[in-house]
């Protein structure tokens, strides 16, 4: 069992890092970026959210995995390893959804040109590659066969509901918002919950243990400081990044200047608190996650 643990964890790092090349790859490609619909916000924070929060994920599940040998049976760990690994392949499959809508409302921008069906196969080979990991990390867990189908029925509906809800918003959502810098805040915010929330509910859905409530780390707020610390260092990297590839900022004006700071700052730090906020209870964030024999998981109600 170690060793198909240790395997998933890899093909969930592989994933996370196959979507960072697919994100950046259309992003920067001369020919692609002509074409892609889903390159400006609410869509490019979709994936920027997914990007970022699945290669930390991938980061999590490798370290979860190998830093000690996982006992026989289901201990709590083992569920919540297997949560964080399909996150990541849900998160993916949500951002593909957002690029999907994306699509369709700007169909005759990519259709019929020059790269059309090099996006469409990169997009369903990423959407492969997720199932995949999913079937994947479903085989290594036994609990399916003795759960509670109607308790699994409820998860699976509301994980549909939630995704249909961030289909709709993304589908009327007003793209012009983003001409001001604060609604243009807002917008990528509402990308972030857009994104996290249907990513934490299928995670939930498709490994499907309702776990006791485990105790939480101490200090907690001391962890919560931490993490919007990181958001704050990823804003500022993806500020010097745009600053280097526009060529500086020495020509706007201080007061745009500073507005731009700001977004990219509150950006990078609302990526984070997002993310754990509808990601932290499902994936056992902050938990004590005891693994001795009488932590085992208990039964679906």
């Amino acid at each position: 069992m170690s060793f198909w643990i240790k395997l998933t964890s890899c093909s969930a790092f592989g994933l996370a890092a196959a979507f960072y090349w697919f994100f950046m790859f259309t992003k920067h490609d001369p020919a692609l970026s002509q074409i892609a619909s889903f390159l400006e916000d609410p869509y490019d924070a979709v994936g920027s959210f997914c990007m970022i929060i699945s290669i930390l994920l991938g980061v999590l599940s490798l370290v979860r995995a190998f830093r000690r040998p996982q006992p026989d049976g289901l201990p709590y760990a083992r569920i919540y390893l297997a949560r964080t690994q399909v996150a990541i392949a849900t998160g993916v499959l949500v951002t593909l959804t957002a690029d999907a809508v994306a699509s369709a409302r700007h169909f005759s921008q990519w259709f019929g040109k020059l790269g059309a069906l090099e996006i469409i196969g990169l997009m369903t080979a990423m959407a492969l590659l997720s199932i995949l990991l999913i079937l994947i990390v479903r085989k290594t867990l036994d609990p399916f066969r003795s759960l509670d189908q109607a308790a699994l029925g409820r998860d699976s509906q509301w994980a549909v509901g939630i995704s249909l809800l961030s289909v709709v918003v993304l589908a009327i959502f007003p793209e012009e918002a983003i001409r001001s810098a604060p609604m243009h805040f807002i917008t990528i915010l509402l990308a972030f919950i857009l994104t996290a929330a249907p990513q934490a509910a299928w995670a939930v859905a498709l490994v499907p243990c309702h776990l006791p409530s485990l105790p939480s780390a101490r200090r907690l707020w001391l962890f919560w400081a931490l993490i919007a610390f990181v958001g704050i260092a990823i804003g500022v990297f993806a500020l010097a990044g745009e600053l280097s590839e526009g060529g500086g900022s020495a020509a706007i004006p201080l007061g745009r200047r500073m507005m731009v700071y700001t977004v990219f700052l509150g950006a990078g730090m609302s990526t984070m608190l997002v993310a754990f906020t509808f990601l932290g209870k499902p994936l056992g964030l902050f938990r004590n996650l005891s693994s001795s024999p009488e932590d085992q998981v208990a039964r679906a109600r």
